[in-house]
C-alpha cells in the first residue's frame, strides 16, 4: 500500500526540483560549469545590488555601470573559500588593469569583526559587502545560496552570465573574463 502511494510523495519533489533549474546547460539553481557562461539569450538581468560595506559606505552595483563585474560571495571561516581568496587576490590587479570590477561578499559572517580580520589578513583590494543574512544572492539572481564560495560573472549590462558554485581558479576565469570583455 505505501508503496502505491509513494508517487504522491515524488512528484512534488520532481517538480520542485525542475523549478530550481536555471537556463539549459546550466547545473541546479542555475549554476554553470566552471569557465562556462549562459548564451546570450539566456542571461537575466541581476536585479539592483546595494549594501554596506565593511567599513561602513554604501555600495551600489551602479558604480560598476559599463564594467564586467565579478562578485565572489564567500565567509571568513568556510575553507574553500580560505583557499580560493588569494588566488582572486591575486587576479584582481590583472583584471582591473583591463576594466573588469571585483566585488566581495562576506556572507553568513554574523561576527562583523571576523569578517573585518579575515578581509584585512587577505588583503582583498576590491570593495568588500557584508551581508549577514545572505540576502544578495536572492536579491541579485532570485536564487538561494547553494554553498560557499560563489561566484557570480555580470556582462557590462549587468546581465548574470555565469553563477559558478565552488572555488574558481583563474584559469577557469581568465578565458570567460576575458570573452566577456570583447563582448559590446
Amino acid at each position: 500500500m505505501r508503496l502505491r502511494y509513494s508517487w504522491v510523495l515524488l512528484l512534488p519533489l520532481s517538480l520542485a526540483m525542475t523549478a530550481c533549474t536555471g537556463p539549459a546547460g546550466s547545473g541546479p539553481l542555475g549554476v554553470t560549469a566552471k569557465g562556462k557562461l549562459f548564451r546570450e539569450d539566456q542571461r537575466r538581468a541581476a536585479d539592483a545590488v546595494n549594501g554596506k560595506e565593511l567599513d561602513g559606505s554604501s555600495f551600489s552595483l551602479q558604480s560598476t555601470a559599463g564594467q564586467v563585474t565579478l562578485l565572489n560571495l564567500y565567509a571568513s571561516w568556510c575553507p574553500p573559500c580560505q583557499a580560493e581568496t588569494p588566488q582572486l587576490v591575486a587576479l584582481y590587479p590583472e583584471e582591473k588593469a583591463a576594466g573588469v570590477a571585483f566585488v566581495g561578499v562576506d556572507t553568513k559572517d554574523l561576527d562583523k569583526s571576523a569578517a573585518l580580520d579575515y578581509t584585512r589578513d587577505a588583503r582583498i583590494p576590491y570593495p568588500v559587502i557584508y551581508d549577514p543574512n545572505a540576502k544578495l544572492p536572492i536579491e541579485i539572481g532570485r536564487f538561494p545560496l547553494p554553498g560557499l564560495p560563489m561566484t557570480i560573472l555580470l556582462d557590462k549590462k549587468h546581465r548574470i552570465v555565469a553563477v559558478y558554485s565552488g572555488p574558481v581558479l583563474p584559469a577557469d576565469l581568465r578565458p570567460a573574463l576575458a570573452t566577456l570583455r570583447a563582448e559590446t
